[in-house]
């Protein structure tokens, strides 16, 4: 009996390493449908993270009709690249009409965000394309959500219904069903040492 154990340690590790390598590149199909706004404060005081959700606001409405009827994220991606100046213009904006006027700094970039839950929806940890907007130094607590598809600028169940539409059925199933993910840190490890990239 002894002898068959390192066999069932090497086939537990062995499906432990398969289901990860599946749930990874599962992760990275949903990702390269994904827009994500993310809105990072100048500081952690109350005025400053105000402020930060005033500025999340009117990037929002702004973004929620100009991404509409984007055909994939990429196309979602140019549309909110070449309304950068106009978006940056009416953040800075804001924050003069509040008195507080601040440099805000737009851009279009990667970015790892870990996994977050929204209603009827978990999207996995990953690396994600993100419009970034720092406020001043962008050193406080941020915000982020997923503004193509629309879920966070679904007015409605229906829109959101519709948003999910961009996903396959097996990556609907992924974000929408409350999955248990178990995480190694042996395989985490050897990640961090062996990137892919």
């Amino acid at each position: 009996m002894k002898r068959y154990v390192p066999l069932v340690f090497c086939f537990a590790l062995f499906l432990s390493l398969w289901d990860s390598a599946l749930a990874e590149a599962e992760t990275a199909e949903i990702s390269a449908k994904v827009l994500r706004l993310h809105v990072r404060a100048a500081d952690d005081t109350p005025a400053a993270q105000g402020r930060k959700f005033l500025v999340r606001d009117i990037l929002g409405e702004t973004l929620s009709p100009l991404l509409s009827g984007s055909g994939d994220r990429d196309e979602a991606a140019r549309r909110a690249e070449a309304a950068l100046p106009e978006l940056q213009r009416q953040a800075e904006a804001v924050l003069d009409f509040l008195g507080k006027p601040e440099p805000v700094r737009l851009r279009l970039c990667r970015e790892d965000f870990p996994e977050r839950r929204y209603p009827g929806v978990t999207l996995p940890a990953g690396e994600y394309l993100a419009l970034r907007a720092d406020l001043g130094s962008g050193g406080g607590a941020n915000w982020w959500c997923v503004v193509w598809p629309p879920l966070c600028l679904a007015a409605s169940e229906e829109e959101e219904e519709e948003a999910l539409d961009v996903f396959s059925p097996g990556e609907r199933r992924r974000i929408t069903s409350a999955k248990i993910c178990f995480r190694s840190r042996l395989l985490d490890f050897l990640r961090r040492l062996f990137p892919q990239r």
